[in-house]
């Protein structure tokens, strides 16, 4: 038997690994490469034949973790693809978005070299097949794919149905960690330790180390530095424009809005737009698996008790539910786009919306209207990628292009890095040793920079642990 590690390995991105048995071939995650130099990769061959894969087991619903599934079903895969229910719905919203970039990608390619012979990752149509092959499974039930092969999955605490995985193979007991959640989650409940009732001791654990030997701050931190900003660019009379990501970050900031708002720290008369499709759909399938939520948590040192949610409406786009975590009375949701062209003139609000890197989306439109006036505050509150829009902004740049149009950077620039969505150490470690090992379990270390994979290395080799940090394209017999 086979484990070869096909990405997240030495990088953050491309999460995809490659189990091989004597009669089975299946992979744990299909994602994109994401940053520069690493982009490219996404247009190789596949290193192995995808008519030849038999199922496939996603985390979570994050791109670089399910991205390629649709060019997986385009050059012929025919499996099931596992997965739990609410990162089922929100894989559909995001693989069919996913698509409709890679279609304008190509569109734009094609008419700027007509020359060159190119085609599209994938398409719509792709996505649609993709989405078909969904086969949701609940949080701790027991899937027997055969004799050899059974799963489970495990709350992982990263973002809404997001997954750990325990695979027995043969004789032999793999536990994936997925992404890892903080351990002071707010939204969804925190990652669950691994129980491995029913498979016997691990062999082998792959897991994340993005925040390998770091420690985070309190969230409460990060939520007071985050109304602060705010504050105190609407009493200069500015405006506040977040890029943010449409998936649990912005259900998170809306959740801190709302409090905010709630206790007075922002006026009343101060508007916030949420100007992004993508994150409204995403925000009504966390209302339809409100079940998962936290019923408590605490913002701006308040504890915040919930009652049930209040379920979005599916079949209306335009439709925020009046009475759930969510929406508050000064929230306005934006859905066409001549009406974000309209809210960006408006002086004195706070805007959230897509891309979270800004390198696309209606963000531009507030970027481009509000970038050049000193009383506003363009705040980052995620990572941001080598070679983004977002990235350039952070790493100082006087001057951007947004439309063919030169701006002039005069806006305040604020980051907030403690919204991060993945464990620190002490998660990692506090997961890890939940699990009960075999005397001579592997550890191999993923999904993260080499210096912080490195770091956790070192960590888990002085706690006594056999830790590896994986390579690129790598096989392990096990």
């Amino acid at each position: 038997m086979k484990l070869t590690f096909l990405g997240a390995a030495g990088t953050v991105t491309g999460s995809c690994y490659l189990i091989e048995t004597e009669n089975k071939k299946f992979l744990v995650d299909c994602g994109m490469f994401q940053g520069i130099g690493l982009e490219e990769r996404n247009n190789d061959e596949f290193l192995f034949d995808p008519r030849e894969i038999d199922f496939v087991l996603l985390t979570h619903a994050h791109m670089d973790h399910s991205g390629l599934l649709p060019k997986l079903v385009k050059h012929g895969f025919k499996g099931d693809i596992y997965l739990t229910p609410p990162t089922a719905a929100l894989g559909e919203i995001l693989l069919l978005d996913a698509a409709k970039i890679q279609e304008n990608k190509f569109k734009e390619y094609s008419e700027s070299m007509p020359y060159k012979s190119v085609t599209s990752l994938y398409d719509t149509l792709d996505s649609i097949n993709t989405i078909a092959m969904f086969s949701s499974i609940s949080f701790g039930e027991v899937k027997n794919i055969d004799k050899e092969i059974k799963f489970k999955f495990v709350k992982a605490g990263h973002i809404l149905g997001a997954a750990s995985i325990v695979i027995k193979v043969e004789d032999k007991v793999l536990v994936f960690s997925g992404d890892l959640g903080r351990v002071d989650q707010s939204i969804i409940e925190r990652y669950e330790h691994i129980n491995l009732e029913g498979f016997g001791k691990a062999d082998y654990v792959i897991m994340e180390s993005l925040y390998g030997g770091e420690t985070h701050a309190h969230r409460d931190e990060s939520i007071a530095k985050f109304t602060d900003v705010i504050t105190r660019t609407l009493d200069s009379n500015g405006s506040v424009m977040i890029p943010c990501f449409s998936v649990h970050r912005t259900q998170e900031l809306l959740e801190i809005l709302k409090e905010a708002y709630t206790q007075g720290v922002i006026r009343d008369n101060v508007q916030t737009f949420l100007d992004s499709p993508l994150a409204l759909r995403a925000t009504r399938i966390y209302e339809q698996f409100s079940t998962y939520f936290n019923t408590s948590t605490e913002i701006l040192g308040k504890e915040v008790v919930y009652d049930e949610a209040v379920q979005a409406n599916k079949d209306n786009a335009r439709y925020v539910p009046q009475n759930n975590r969510f929406y508050f009375e000064n929230l306005k949701v934006i859905n066409r786009y001549k009406q974000s062209l309209r809210a960006s003139k408006k002086n004195n609000s706070i805007f959230i919306a897509g891309s979270g890197m800004a390198d696309g989306g209606r963000i531009l439109n507030h970027l481009s209207a509000g970038i050049e006036n000193p009383r506003n505050t363009v705040l980052f509150v995620g990572f941001q990628a080598e070679g983004t829009l977002g990235r350039k902004i952070i790493d100082g740049a006087k001057n951007i292009n947004i439309n063919k149009r030169n701006l002039e950077v005069k806006a305040n620039i604020e980051i907030i890095r403690g919204f991060s969505a993945h464990g620190d150490t002490h998660a990692l470690l506090d997961w890890l040793s939940s699990i009960s090992l075999n005397d001579n379990a592997q550890i191999f270390l993923v999904h993260a920079e080499p210096d912080r994979s490195e770091a956790f290395d070192k960590i888990l080799r002085e706690d006594g642990y056999h830790s590896h940090i994986a390579e690129w394209k790598s096989t392990q017999e096990i």
